[in-house]
């Protein structure tokens, strides 16, 4: 049985900014930006580990342009965490955070969700949680940044080895703007912070609330509410399966299989939950 929630659509959030243009440069600037645009279009149809071998290439070829640096270690940074080498992500993402103080948001998100799955460092990821938090511009990627720092203190807090981390004023703010104006992504957040706080009844309330809210929106189809549907599916029936309602948890991940097609991990809680509710 699940004793956690999961996000079923981390790294899908970043729109790599890296135009390449091979005009007007010297000759190592000239190889890296083909090298980079190379390896954009290999991860553009999944082949990370084609494309990693050509970002690791340039970044070899030294720091000739500054820009052209900075868009590998991007491309670099979400490669690797799509290989699941999060060591390396995190590596790449801290020289481009220390280099580019103005980073992207969904960068310093995808930091947050990299260290929160390494367990490492957990007061850095709670600090730039917070931060991002705290920013009006919300990254795209905040509520998957959320859920990964709530698992990974979960499974902390399980074993007996859980410090807070910011967790009370990152709750808080979340709260604070839920109670301003709800929304779907908000009220799926509250619902994230109960369940961690393993009150269960007052999860499904949130979740619930923010399925009602997303049947309800005109715009239900933009990509943004279709991913935050996802988690709600995922979340509620992971809340059910938890509170040993297996009817109810089949029926929401069988929903959700077919909406976003098969899943394996979905797949296999199904096969759990059915020979459950045979017994």
């Amino acid at each position: 049985m699940k004793n956690m929630l999961k996000n079923k659509f981390v790294g899908c959030f970043l729109v790599l900014a890296c135009i390449v243009s091979l005009t007007a440069c010297s000759g190592s600037i000239y190889k890296q930006k083909k090298l980079t645009k190379d390896a954009l279009t290999l991860m553009g149809t999944d082949m990370y580990e084609e494309a990693n071998k050509k970002l690791s290439e340039a970044l070899e070829l030294g720091k000739s342009d500054d820009k052209v640096y900075m868009d590998i270690l991007k491309c670099k940074s979400l490669c690797e965490f799509k290989l699941g080498d999060y060591e390396e992500s995190i590596k790449a993402l801290n020289e481009l955070l220390e280099k580019e103080k103005s980073t992207d948001n969904d960068y310093k998100a995808l930091l947050v969700i990299n260290l929160s799955r390494q367990a490492e460092d957990m007061g850095k990821a709670g600090e730039l949680l917070l931060e991002l938090t705290k920013d009006k511009n919300k990254s795209s990627a905040y509520e998957e940044a959320l859920d990964e720092f709530l698992r990974a203190l979960l499974v902390q807090k399980k074993s007996g080895n859980y410090t807070p981390l910011n967790l009370e004023e990152i709750r808080s703010l979340n709260e604070e703007q839920y109670k301003k104006e709800k929304t779907v992504s908000n009220t799926n957040n509250m619902g994230m912070f109960a369940y961690f706080e393993e009150d269960y009844d007052k999860a499904l309330v949130y979740f619930e609330e923010a399925k009602k809210m997303f049947e309800a929106e005109a715009d239900s189809e933009s990509a943004k509410l279709q991913n935050i549907k996802k988690s709600v599916l995922f979340n509620l029936a992971s809340t059910y399966e938890y509170k040993l309602e297996p009817q109810k948890a089949i029926d929401l991940f069988e929903e959700y299989i077919q909406t976003y097609g098969e899943d394996e991990e979905v797949r296999h809680e199904l096969i759990f939950l059915k020979s459950r509710v045979k017994e």
